[in-house]
C-alpha cells in the first residue's frame, strides 16, 4: 500500500453526479506509463499494464472520483490479472477533472 505511478487515461467517462452517483459507477481504464514508486525507495516496472477503474461524479468538487478495480499485464511471460484497491488523483487532489 502507499504505492503510486504515473498513468495515461485511455478510456474516459461522463461520471454520474446524482445522489446515487457512487452506486451507479461508470467504467474507465488507464495505462501505467512509469515505474511504480513503492515504500522504502523501491520501484517496480509496471509500464504498459492496464488498470480498470470505476468513477462517479462529485458535484461539490466538480471532479470524477475514481477508484481502481483491477490490474492486468503480461510480465516476464506471465499474465497478471487481479483486483487492486486504490484511487486516482490529479495534480495532488483526489479525483480528476
Amino acid at each position: 500500500s502507499g504505492s503510486f505511478a504515473k498513468a495515461m487515461l485511455i478510456e474516459g467517462a461522463d461520471a454520474n453526479a446524482s445522489v446515487t452517483g457512487n452506486e451507479s459507477t461508470v467504467p474507465m481504464q488507464l495505462r501505467i506509463t512509469g515505474l511504480v514508486e513503492m515504500p522504502n525507495s523501491k520501484t517496480y516496472d509496471a509500464t504498459g499494464c492496464f488498470v480498470g477503474l470505476e468513477a462517479w461524479g462529485d458535484v461539490s468538487s466538480e471532479r470524477a472520483i475514481v477508484r481502481t478495480r483491477n490490474i492486468s499485464c503480461l510480465k516476464d511471460g506471465k499474465t497478471i490479472d487481479m483486483p487492486i484497491k486504490g484511487h486516482v488523483s490529479f495534480r495532488g487532489k483526489n479525483g480528476i477533472k
